[in-house]
């Protein structure tokens, strides 16, 4: 894969610089377009995709970031291995501005393929080793590399690493995991070896144990820190958590150390819904034969795994107080006890199966309405105290 892989950046760096130099549209390549919008769970994935179809199809890959590069996570976090910026490059590809302009595309290919037909059906597959694939195309930027080593210097030999992604900006909030208990995670985090033992996974047996927590805000790791003391917890050391697309440099490096260190993990609890966690997961060396090795919070692994008995942790860092706002404090109000447990009531209460027990009293209130699942998003927020 990496000789392919250097062959075709080779290729695609010859071809700018002979735009440079010519400035000729008929010369211009034909291009495969992906459009950065989201952050590296969102927009991972596609991006592997894109570079794969642009190989096959001898097409030059070009990434159109929007807004403000100084502040995106995939500029600020990547040393890109070369020249993909669509917008930088706009006038020598000959690409017209209305194509930019457009809000109707997510992918978009320009020209026809440069590699006949038979080439593309016999083409290896780059999606046989998503991680060696990830780090070639977007190799960290040395403060990300850092950063992680200075985490994983605290595993010695012999040592294991539980890594956690708590996504708990989404309580109260999400479409389908918002009125998930949050407590499940960190009680899971505590029994994972436990749990994996009984699966017949062993590789949590060390005689010590760190768990590694990746959040979306603060009161997630000091939940965590509560719940087994801070000196068992491992978090990255610096820069403010922004999980986001659009973030500072420092932010960037944090989040991409964090996706790093969760993927370096001996086994890994993902959040429900969170492209993040499945991204670490996808990009980790870990055996994805080997199940259950990957948990995700909501699911019957993890509830199994949180119900095991362990030993008595204070969970009271997981209360919906520290990660939900007073206005939203109601939007799991149409959950009886014994309910599955799933999204926010103004989801729920119209799906077909899993129908909470008093959606029928909430649906009385004033503000209740059918909504759009697909134009829903969560805003970034967040919660300033911890009780």
């Amino acid at each position: 894969m990496e000789e392919y892989f250097n062959c075709y950046k080779t290729w695609h760096t010859a071809k700018l610089d002979a735009l440079r130099k010519t400035k000729n549209c008929d010369a211009a390549p034909p291009l495969h377009i992906i459009r950065v919008n989201h952050g590296f769970g969102d927009a991972g994935r596609g991006f592997l995709v894109s570079f794969r179809e642009a190989v096959k199809e001898g097409r030059m890959l070009m990434a159109d970031f929007p807004g403000s590069k100084e502040n995106n996570v995939w500029v600020q976090a990547i040393d890109s291995p070369f020249d993909m910026d669509l917008r930088a490059n706009q006038d020598i590809l000959c690409v017209p501005h209305d194509i930019i302009a457009s809000q109707e595309w997510h992918f978009k290919t320009i020209g026809e393929p440069s590699t006949l037909e038979d080439q593309r059906k016999s083409h290896p597959s780059f999606d046989m080793n998503p991680k060696k694939l990830w780090f070639l195309l977007f190799p960290p930027k040395q403060e990300v590399i850092q950063l992680v080593d200075e985490v994983m210097s605290k595993v010695l030999p012999g040592d294991k690493l539980v890594g956690v992604h708590f996504r708990s900006q989404w309580a109260h909030m999400h479409h389908s995991c918002g009125c998930l208990d949050l407590s499940e995670i960190g009680q899971c985090a505590g029994n994972m070896g436990s749990f994996l033992s009984t699966k017949g996974q062993h590789v949590l047996n060390a005689s010590k144990t760190h768990i590694f927590v990746a959040a979306d805000q603060d009161n997630g790791i000091k939940a965590f820190e509560r719940a087994f003391d801070s000196s068992n917890i491992l978090s990255t050391p610096s820069g403010p958590i922004q999980h986001s697309l659009s973030c500072t440099n420092e932010g960037a490096i944090r989040i991409y150390a964090d996706l790093m260190l969760l993927a370096k993990a001996d086994a890994l609890i993902g959040s429900c819904g969170s492209t993040f966690s499945q991204m670490a997961n996808r990009i980790s060396g870990r055996d994805k034969k080997a199940l259950p090795t990957y948990i995700v919070t909501g699911t019957p692994e993890a509830k199994e795994c949180a119900s095991m008995q362990g030993e008595t942790r204070d969970l009271s860092g997981f209360s919906k107080q520290n990660f939900v706002g007073q206005s939203n404090m109601d939007k799991c109000d149409c959950y009886a006890p014994g309910d599955a447990l799933g999204g926010t009531c103004k989801f729920q209460c119209f799906r077909k199966s899993n129908v909470p027990s008093k959606c029928a009293a909430w649906q009385q209130k004033p503000e209740f309405s059918k909504v759009d699942e697909s134009a829903q998003s969560v805003p970034w927020h967040q919660m300033t105290s911890f009780v």
